[in-house]
């Protein structure tokens, strides 16, 4: 025979048979009883619920041992063997102060069958104190807590004897068991409806049935998601720090591409300088002329007026010519905003030529100009655009001043390409441009010139595109080059709307 579930005082050796061996436990009632007080510090009273099974009464009568102790500092309730309807009733009513310590309760006084730990759990709920108990099993149907005996553990031992005798092992070697251990157990529930605090318990002390709180439940995925968020704050942080760094450097690139820009157009300017400052000298000696004349008639004893009209009439033409020249040369020099605005191309072609004629004619370059009619305009800003025109066509008259033959030709052409483009083209009766160097001729800073800069078709080039368009390079037949300015039309609908506003 294999037993489970005797009951032995705390030092008690039980008696070994031949026959029987098994695994029994201790009672610690009083080590309960200590709980109680310590977690109770106001404790005056001891409520002791038992039934009238037989188990129920040997358990009071442990209880009533032990209670031996404490007669004098602890008042005590009897509530053994009542009815449970009365037993409910009594525990719904008891004083502050007290608490109750559940034993055991099979069958209640009118002689009823019940589940003790189901009991318990009625009794917890209508009771107004805390209630105590010493039996690991019915430990989470309504017990705080106590010095708890360890069926589960004896339990487990029964089976480890009763495996060993089934393997062949004599029972008369199997020494009995006692489960001395009464370790204290607490119900977290509990403890948090009757405000107990844990730090209270004692040390060591097991707690069952912990509600994991939302972090130990969802810990993993919060540690995800705040790594998560915090490593997508770091990438944006470090993109708009780059972006930042790329607008501000892109900034910086178009200041300075706009100086370049500057530069180069002052360069051209200085190129045709020479006869730029003879196209303006010419209108301000015929105004010398004309008001040296206008001065002399006006001396003479019958003055011819309308002679003195006409040489002042010619005066004011001339500054409007000298005036024009000026204000030519100052739209290119001096440092402006971009402005974009519908642009005619046929105009811009023909203000350059006529700014550059004086110098054309003094290397025997003939300009020819051939505009087609209906050009639609383009959107950008003149300056820029003058300033492409101004560097195609000086570099063409450059490129035919060198030949030895007298057939020394510029020709600027305008046309349309279908419905979305217009063009500027500037050919050249030159000595035309080799492979090597049609391949580098938009490089910046690249320049077959003794004397140039390198950047001219370089920011011609930057300024078509940033226009949305192009500039091209091809040769041309049976000698020369041609350069071609590729810009997108303005749509009629678009130019009508703009002009309306």
């Amino acid at each position: 025979m294999v037993y489970c579930g005797g009951v032995a005082h705390r030092n008690q050796r039980l008696e070994h048979k031949s026959d029987v061996t098994g695994a029994a436990v201790t009672l610690d009632m009083a080590g309960t009883i200590e709980l109680a007080r310590m977690l109770q510090p106001d404790l005056k009273r001891i409520a002791v619920v038992a039934g009238t099974g037989l188990v129920d009464r040997y358990m009071l009568s442990l209880f009533q041992d032990v209670f031996k102790d404490y007669e004098g500092k602890l008042e005590l309730i009897d509530l053994a063997g009542l009815p449970l309807d009365n037993l409910l009733e009594r525990v719904s009513r008891l004083p502050a102060s007290t608490v109750i310590l559940y034993l055991a309760l099979q069958r209640d006084g009118a002689g009823r069958i019940f589940s003790s730990s189901a009991t318990m759990k009625m009794v917890s709920q209508k009771a107004r104190v805390p209630l105590f108990n010493f039996i690991d099993t019915a430990l989470g149907y309504g017990s705080v807590g106590g010095r708890m005996t360890q069926i589960y553990a004896m339990s487990r031992k029964a089976a480890e004897i009763a495996l060993r005798v089934l393997s062949g092992e004599s029972i008369a070697s199997i020494e009995p068991t006692v489960i001395r251990d009464n370790p204290a157990m607490f119900d977290w529930r509990e403890l948090k409806r009757w405000g107990i605090d844990e730090n209270a318990l004692p040390s060591g002390s097991i707690i069952r049935f912990r509600e994991a709180s939302l972090w130990d439940v969802y810990r993993w995925w919060v540690i995800g998601t705040f790594s998560f968020i915090c490593l997508q704050t770091l990438l944006i942080s470090l993109l708009v720090n780059n972006l930042i760094k790329r607008k501000r450097a892109e900034q910086e690139a178009s200041r300075m591409r706009g100086e370049l820009v500057h530069v180069a157009r002052v360069s051209t300017v200085g190129q045709i300088g020479h006869n730029l400052a003879h196209e303006i000298n010419q209108p301000l000696a015929a105004i010398r002329m004309n008001a040296e004349a206008a001065r002399h008639m006006l001396g003479g004893v019958a003055p011819d007026l309308a002679q003195v009209r006409e040489a002042l009439d010619d005066i004011v033409a001339d500054n409007k010519r000298a005036e024009g020249v000026v204000q030519r040369i100052r739209s290119l020099v001096k440092r402006t905003t971009p402005v974009h605005d519908q642009v005619d191309l046929n105009r811009i072609a023909a203000e350059t030529i006529h700014m550059i004629e004086a110098d054309a004619g003094s290397k025997g370059v003939t300009v020819n100009l051939d505009l087609a009619n209906d050009l639609p305009p383009v959107h950008g800003d003149q300056v820029q655009l003058e300033q492409v025109a101004l560097n195609l066509i000086v570099n063409a008259v450059e490129a035919v001043s060198q030949n030895q033959i007298p057939s020394r030709i510029v020709t600027v052409k305008t046309n349309r390409e279908g419905e979305e483009s217009v063009i500027l083209c500037v050919s050249d009766t030159g000595a035309g441009v080799d492979q090597i160097t049609a391949d580098r001729l938009f490089e910046p800073f690249f320049t077959t010139k003794p004397q140039g800069m390198g950047l001219g078709l370089s920011i011609s080039r930057a300024i078509a595109e940033a226009h949305g368009g192009s500039l091209s390079f091809a040769s041309s037949l049976p000698r020369g080059a041609t350069f071609c300015l590729r810009l997108p039309a303005v749509q009629p609908e678009t130019r009508n709307t703009q002009q309306e506003g």
